[in-house]
């Protein structure tokens, strides 16, 4: 029964994945221009509202309709709460309103053949 829903809740989220959007609101570009911290809002129709979220990826990827891969608020003006700071090319820095609903905040980014990046939060 379990897996009849996990499967249920995977095929709704595919077909309905086009209804949702993203939004960039700015870019930051890691001190050596390897990397980039993307804050965007995304909307996935009415019923959902926008949220403010923060991927992180390559410089020169661009940003697909997915969701944030570090960071997710579902305040749509968490955008003018947030402050992203690169403090290395291994270090990014999110300062957050402590009022901000957070449903993502992972404390790094990478993978075996991608340099990790460690996510601090204040």
């Amino acid at each position: 029964m379990v897996l009849c829903g996990a499967v249920v809740i995977g095929l709704l989220s595919v077909l309905f994945s086009g209804m949702c959007g993203n939004e960039v609101q700015k870019e930051y570009l890691s001190p050596n221009g390897g990397l980039k911290a993307v804050v965007f809002q995304r909307s996935c129709g009415a019923t959902t509202g926008f949220s403010t979220q923060i991927s992180m990826l390559n410089s020169r990827a661009t940003l697909s309709n997915k969701a944030g891969n570090v960071f997710i608020t579902d305040w749509a003006t968490g955008r003018e709460s947030l402050t992203v700071t690169w403090l290395s090319d291994s270090e990014l820095e999110i300062k957050k309103h402590p009022n901000l609903a957070v449903y993502k905040s992972e404390e790094a980014w990478g993978s075996w053949f991608r340099k990790t990046v460690r996510v601090k939060y204040k």
